[in-house]
């Protein structure tokens, strides 16, 4: 194991536990997950090789600090205006759900 890696699998453990204490360091632990993962740069290897979702467990352990913090539900603005840009938003991410999910076309490329 070179000391890079040492680093990494440090980085990731103070951080892992960090989430747990203030779910803003869930964005840097998945980032570490997600731009310094060992098994894409030169300097290591995968602790296993087989397991290749260490984004996936970035993004769990981040979902899941942000659930048990309690901040989790976000007012709707009484302004009109940033009510509606709201709205929009959320019409526009379930177009986008929907257009994936229905209009792909090889579902199994589109449910992978």
């Amino acid at each position: 194991m070179s000391l890079t890696l040492a680093c990494f699998l440090l980085a990731f453990v103070v951080l892992a536990v960090l989430t747990f204490y203030r779910p803003v360091f869930g964005v840097s632990f998945y980032l570490l997950t997600f731009f310094a993962h060992p098994g894409y740069w030169w300097w290591g290897e995968p602790v296993n090789a087989s397991f290749q979702r260490w984004n996936l467990v970035g993004g769990i352990f981040l979902l899941g600090a942000v659930v048990l913090s309690g901040r989790l539900s976000i007012p709707f603005s009484g302004n009109a205006l940033i009510r509606r840009i709201q709205w929009a938003a959320i019409a526009m991410a379930i177009n986008a759900t929907l257009v994936h999910l229905l209009l792909a076309p090889d579902m199994t490329i589109s449910e992978g």
